[in-house]
């Protein structure tokens, strides 16, 4: 149970393996600052570039571009450490995982002790970074990308669970060339593994592909798994400038279900999926929910270009645009809204909802807790 993310509120960036941005507690219908930390007391040199914010069951951490910062849920600062550029950051019940500059995988407690000693995984290297890990006490499920050395090595990418202890492979995959994403189904039995159009699921226990089929998307920007299990992705039909970008959904079996036309959206976070099928994204900078692809309801062009989101219990909707933050109930209509901080801040980052419904919002300055 140390790694297991079904008890935490928003454990991983995007709320879950499956990157869909919904966390399953309902979000406050109304709140107020609780404490804001300034990243400049734990090193006033630092300057931070918000990656994610997430959320334990007392445990809240802030992820940058390098950073790790760890604080309790009632604001107490527990420690900071330093983390590979990029990499997933996994909250489990009782302890954490990520890698650090040295290329090591670090399985860590909430009390800063070493689980075991960080050390290489295949595949990873100062070239690599990885798309997705599922870490174990002593098993590893992760897609590695190799950017490889241009003229020496070509690029790869592996799909594999391995084995710490005993640094053997239960099984291992090794592909040329890029993948584009890596998601995990809601049951973790199934790995859906996108590279350009083509979508490979994976069984997870044994390793072997179980289907395969083409999206029809050559660029797939974003993609994540509904509540249904359904593919979502973004992307296009063609390599070119002026090709139209397309949200399109699959059923797990490659059956086309719906595609949505896009005009301008933004792509700063996968598809945001709620209950019952609703799909919440940003286009020609208005909010728009659709269910089956048929749009159910849209607001004014009101939103900025780093405006983000998270799906809460009950389709309740969390925006985050600039400092103001603002709930949208199941139809559309506000909630609730409030300005996060009148100082000179950058907001980029989903907000992370806790298990108990207090909202986590992070700026390049500062983190805060709303409840």
């Amino acid at each position: 149970m140390t790694f297991s993310i079904k008890e935490c509120g928003y454990p991983v960036e995007f709320a879950n393996y499956q990157r869909n941005s919904h966390v399953l507690a309902a979000a406050r219908t109304q709140w107020e600052t609780a404490w804001s930390k300034s990243f400049s007391e734990v090193d006033p040199e630092l300057l931070v570039s918000p990656r994610a914010v997430l959320a334990g069951d007392s445990i809240v951490a802030a992820k940058t571009a390098s950073e790790l910062f760890v604080y309790t849920a009632s604001g107490k600062f527990k420690f900071m450490e330093a983390l590979r550029n990029p990499t997933p950051v996994v909250l489990g019940a009782g302890a954490m995982a990520w890698f650090n500059e040295a290329q090591g995988l670090v399985y860590e407690d909430y009390n800063q002790r070493k689980l075991r000693p960080a050390e290489p995984v295949p595949g990873f290297d100062e070239w690599a970074y990885a798309l997705l890990i599922k870490p174990a006490k002593d098993d590893l499920l992760a897609v590695i990308q190799n950017a490889g050395i241009r003229g020496q090595r070509e690029k790869k990418f592996y799909i594999y669970d391995f084995t710490r202890g005993r640094l053997t492979k239960k099984w291992f995959h090794e592909f040329p060339g890029i993948v584009n994403h890596a998601l995990l189904t809601a049951d973790e039995k199934t790995l859906i593994v996108i590279v350009g159009e083509e979508a490979t699921l994976y069984d997870v226990d044994s390793g072997k592909g179980i289907a395969s089929f083409k999206t029809g998307l050559v660029k797939p920007f974003t993609a994540s798994i509904d509540l249904k299990g359904d593919l979502v992705v973004t992307g296009v039909a063609e390599d070119a400038p002026s090709a139209k970008k397309f949200c399109r959904a699959y059923s797990p079996a490659g059956e086309a279900l719906w595609s949505i036309e896009l005009v301008n959206p933004l792509l700063v976070q996968p598809p945001v999926c709620g209950e019952e099928g609703y799909f919440y994204y940003f286009d020609n900078r208005c909010l728009i929910c659709s269910v089956d692809g048929i749009v159910k309801w849209s607001t004014p062009p009101l939103f900025g270009d780093s405006a983000c989101m998270t799906a809460t219990g009950g389709n309740r909707l969390l925006v985050l645009d600039g400092a103001l933050l603002t709930l949208f109930d199941p139809a559309g209509e506000k909630i609730f809204k409030s300005v996060v901080s009148k100082e000179e801040e950058t907001f980029t980052v989903p907000p992370a909802v806790a298990a108990d419904g207090a909202i986590y919002v992070m700026s390049d300055k500062n983190l805060y807790r709303l409840e």
